[in-house]
Parts: C-alpha cells; structure tokens; sequence
C-alpha cells in the first residue's frame, strides 16, 4: 500500500511528470520524524522518483546525498541506515541479523536520522568544491 493513501488523487500531471502535493506538504528536513520516515521510506521514494514523481525525486535525491556525499554516514550507522532503508528490514530483523539488541538499532538508526538532519539543514550540501 501507498504510505501517502492520498498519492493517487493529489497528484497531477504536468508534462509526463507528478506533483505529488501529499508527499511535498509532509517533507519537512527540521522534523526528526518525517526525515526519519524519509529515509525508512528510501526505496519507495526511488521507485515513485523513477515512475516521474518530481517530489519524491528531489527528496529521494537530497536523502540519497546526505546518506553517501562526504561527510558521510560511516560504520554501524550506515550498515543499519541501509538494512532498515534499502533492505525493508524491520528494527527487529535488523536487530537479529547483526546480533545486538534492537534498542541499539534504535538508538543507531536515531543518530544516523540527526546526522542526516544536519547535512539537509546546514545549506551546503550541494555547494560545488
């Protein structure tokens, strides 16, 4: 199922592409929450940005650079960013695969959202060298 139940009906088509108002109103990078959805939602955005939902484009692109441009996320935080993102891993299936206590890929998944919180929010993400 569709995580904005919406999508269908708000969107509209200009140009072989979608705006999707739904997705646009609820992405908001200085709320932990909805960057946290953003990025357990990474794999859905992709898709939605390959079938020319521009919305989901542009935030799956900015999630996407945040997660691999340097600084990037390193080490554990990355390995559960990507297991719970990309691998459709529940935190408790995480948990098992990496035997450790599914409060830590809580509490890992938590500070990759805040890492990934401050390289969207800081403004110089897409800078050039």
């Amino acid at each position: 199922m569709c995580p904005i139940r919406a999508w269908s009906a708000f969107s509209i088509l200009r140009g072989g592409n979608f705006i999707n108002w739904p997705l646009l109103e609820s992405a908001n990078y200085e709320d932990f929450s909805s960057v946290k959805r953003m990025v357990v939602l990474y794999n859905w955005l992709e898709k939605k940005a390959v079938a020319g939902d521009t919305v989901a484009a542009a935030i799956w692109v900015d999630i996407k650079s945040a997660i691999y441009d340097e600084p990037k996320l390193k080490g554990k935080l990355l390995e559960v960013v990507e297991l719970v993102s990309q691998h459709y891993m529940p935190q408790e299936q995480v948990a098992l695969e990496l035997q450790i206590a599914q409060s830590n890929v809580s509490r890992r998944l938590n500070r990759a959202v805040n890492f990934i919180m401050v390289k969207l929010n800081n403004g110089d993400m897409y800078k050039s060298a």
